[in-house]
């Protein structure tokens, strides 16, 4: 028998197969005309012969490609499946509707449903879909649409057709259209996920014939496949934003989506009501996450003292266990105000497997810890409170997270008008975003000697200082991992030149771990005296000659400014 793993096996037990019942008459005597289907109890004296939706991956389960599997009719509550026949006594040649039972190493056959239907070519098992939040579908004008089909299991390969309401739709470039059925679908078995139906085939064959023509002549075809192109996402991305009024600039996003691609953990901060909450239900939605299933959201209180006070109110360590086992789709743990409690205490267990798995050089990893497993296809997300009693974000947390920061837009560049185009959702999952579009590498080889040298003229100046900011070699393979991802444009090019880059993962990774209210760290950020800027010894070596020739720093100093204003008027750097 063909190995295959827990997962194969639970995909095998999702699908529906369709064929028909044969008697095997090596197994019986002559007068096998007379016997009642109790006495059809030797396995192989019944079979079913699978004549349609065998995927490849199941093809050697079977003997020489007959396709036949024997049936057994005490096991499985298959005689109640007969009960309601006319001739229960005579199965041969009628139409059946079954599932596969893999364990021990053997198959059987759990039967759903009989029919008296005659075998027909033209019967078709086709998935029921469900349209996925926060899509306009559109047929008559071939927009292009996306679909849930949520029993439809993976090794079946993308259907060739698939059921909504009322209509059956031929799949093809993700270009849905309507099957000219003349409104006779009639379904001989139907429920919650599947249909049965006959299909006329020149019906199909004309309806392939016009989306093939109608393909030539546009030109805004979007085809979701294993090769679609990242900044192809991005633009989608950037476009939904619009249609749901998330007026985030382009760079916060590009960040979010960098963020959730090199790293498990990533702490999302901005002012109130700026749309953090918002971003990450755009993204959730844009690449199709089931948000009933794959996405929890955690509300985090101040009396949160340990992980257990963590896990236990909204099963998080079920959630967490779940993403573990499915590790071929994403999962979203989003924890709002994160910082409201200790995250260093009620976090303790996940923040050191959170570090292992980021600091894998392989793109992939799981840990275990006591009975906690996660990888990489488990994304947790926590938003920053600003409450007075929140707790900082500490140097430790920065270093086992990606920090994005998001500004708040300029009134006067929101657009006046929508853009006209849908929102569109597609089928984005772990392998695009943790494997296609992530290189994996040696880091910090992306760095040059000079830049790497003015990091090591950092470093010794907030040592001086005794700041708990620093570089540190985590650091380092952070911020060349978040360099090395950022998106290829188009013309193969990154989005930002290199002096951006090296600004915007210092400013990620070094501003938000300058923070206090103690006296050396206006050595080191500057210190105002009425309007005017005092400038620290930081900001002096960022904007000396030798650090021009590698970046402005223009994001890092003005984070820098930013926080001598707050420690000189409010007695505290944020």
């Amino acid at each position: 028998m063909l190995y295959m793993n827990e997962s194969v096996f639970n995909e095998i037990s999702k699908l529906n197969f369709l064929g028909t019942f044969v008697i095997n008459k090596k197994n019986l005597n002559n007068n096998m005309k007379t016997r009642n289907l109790i006495q059809f109890d030797k396995v192989g004296d019944y079979q079913i012969r699978v004549y349609k939706n065998v995927p490849k991956i199941l093809e050697n389960l079977f003997i020489e490609n007959q396709y036949q599997i024997p049936v057994v009719f005490n096991k499985h509550n298959n005689l109640k499946v007969i009960e309601g026949l006319n001739d229960r006594n005579n199965l041969e040649n009628k139409l059946v509707l079954f599932k596969l039972v893999i364990s021990k190493n053997k198959i059987q056959v759990k039967l759903i449903k009989i029919f008296e239907e005659t075998p027909s070519d033209n019967y078709m098992i086709i998935p029921i879909a469900r349209k996925k939040r926060s899509v306009n579908i559109d047929i008559s004008n071939l927009h292009i649409s996306y679909f849930n089909l949520p029993s439809y299991p993976i090794i079946f390969g993308t259907p060739s057709f698939f059921y909504y309401k009322g209509n059956i739709y031929i799949h093809k470039f993700s270009i849905t259209k309507r099957v000219n059925t003349n409104g006779n679908l009639n379904p001989i078995y139907q429920d919650s996920n599947i249909l049965l139906i006959k299909i006329n085939e020149e019906d199909i064959k004309q309806t392939e014939l016009l989306i093939d023509t109608e393909i030539a002549n546009r030109n805004s075809t979007i085809n979701i496949s294993d090769s679609f192109k990242e900044y192809e996402f991005l633009e989608i991305l950037l476009n939904n934003a619009k249609k749901v009024n998330l007026f985030i600039t382009e760079k916060d996003i590009i960040n979010f989506h960098t963020s959730l691609k090199t790293s498990i953990f990533t702490i999302l901060d901005g002012h109130s009501g700026v749309g953090k909450s918002e971003l990450i239900r755009l993204y959730a939605n844009t690449i199709g996450l089931n948000l009933s299933t794959n996405f929890l959201e955690v509300p985090i209180s101040q009396n949160i003292t340990s992980f257990k006070d963590f896990e236990e109110d909204y099963d998080v360590r079920g959630f967490i266990e779940k993403a573990y086992k499915d590790g071929g789709n994403l999962y979203f743990l989003v924890l709002e105000d994160f910082n409201s409690a200790n995250v260093e205490v009620y976090l303790s267990e996940l923040l050191y497997l959170i570090s292992r798995v980021n600091s894998t050089c392989t793109n992939f990893s799981n840990e275990d810890m006591g009975t906690i497993k996660i990888s990489d296809n488990l994304i947790i997300i926590g938003t920053v409170s600003k409450g007075i009693s929140a707790y900082p974000i500490t140097p430790k947390l920065i270093d086992r997270a990606n920090y994005v920061y998001i500004e708040k837009s300029m009134f006067k560049n929101i657009p006046t008008k929508s853009e006209k185009s849908s929102f569109i959702t597609l089928n984005i999952g772990h392998y695009n975003l943790k494997r296609e579009w992530t290189v994996s590498d040696e880091f910090i080889r992306f760095f040059s000697h000079d830049e790497l040298k003015i990091f090591d003229a950092i470093n010794d100046l907030l040592i001086d200082y005794s700041s708990n900011a620093n570089i540190n070699f985590r650091t380092l393979v952070k911020m060349g991992k978040y360099s090395m991802n950022l998106p290829i444009s188009g013309n193969n090019k990154f989005i930002l030149n290199r002096a951006e880059i090296i600004d915007l993962v210092l400013y990620l990774n070094l501003a938000p771990k300058i923070y206090g209210s103690h006296p050396a760290l206006s050595m080191i950020i500057g210190e105002y005296n009425g309007s005017k800027w005092t400038k620290g010894e930081l900001i002096q070596l960022l904007e000396s000659d030798y650090a021009k020739n590698i970046s402005n720093f223009h994001l890092t100093i003005q984070a820098l400014n930013k926080k001598a204003k707050e420690l000189e008027y409010e007695g505290y750097a944020r």
